[in-house]
């Protein structure tokens, strides 16, 4: 009995290790261009937990991101922070930050909300037809969308964001479209 409970223990540590550098790798990772057939990114409107509709066409030129999370989710909660400073550094002329919560009520997402100060957009997609429309499988989840409304980049897993490495990836995207 004991040498069955110490595998468990030993199996869940393994597990815990092996997740947290994965998790480690993923957060360490910027998004880079990848030149790709464009891809109309699908329209939606959805209201904000204060219940002020945002469709994603509002934001035609204008960068997006868009990102898809959870509360449950700890990446997606860990993000987060990252999100916020980018956003507080970014051109507002140029760039729009929406976060579209998955699945869960508002008052889930508002509760989780209270107190963190994050002030861009948080969109509820509580039936998560929006992100089964953009095919989610994981979360977090974030496209970047060009100032045409074109999918410039997926970005799977949590990141570190910061408005800095986004600039050019904006710079990256543009000059190859010219090209």
């Amino acid at each position: 009995m004991f040498n069955k409970m110490y595998r468990k223990i030993i199996i869940f540590v393994l597990l815990l290790v092996v997740g947290f550098i994965v998790y480690s790798v993923a957060m360490s990772r910027a998004p880079k261009h990848k030149p790709q057939e464009k891809i109309a990114a699908i329209d939606f409107s959805l209201n904000d937990i204060s219940d002020e509709a945002h469709s994603l066409s509002d934001y035609k030129g204008k960068w997006v991101l868009l990102n898809f999370w959870a509360s449950w989710c700890p990446p997606c909660r860990a993000e987060m922070p990252s999100m916020q400073k980018m956003y507080d550094q970014s051109d507002k002329e140029i760039f729009e930050l929406l976060a579209v919560n998955v699945g869960q009520q508002p008052s889930v997402v508002t509760d989780f909300l209270e107190g963190k100060g994050y002030g861009f957009p948080v969109l509820l997609d509580e039936n998560g037809r929006i992100a089964a429309q953009y095919g989610l499988r994981a979360f977090p989840t974030t496209f970047i969308i060009d100032p045409d409304g074109n999918i410039a980049d997926k970005i799977v897993g949590a990141r570190e964001w910061g408005w800095e490495e986004f600039k050019v990836f904006i710079k990256t995207a543009t000059d190859e479209s010219k090209s």
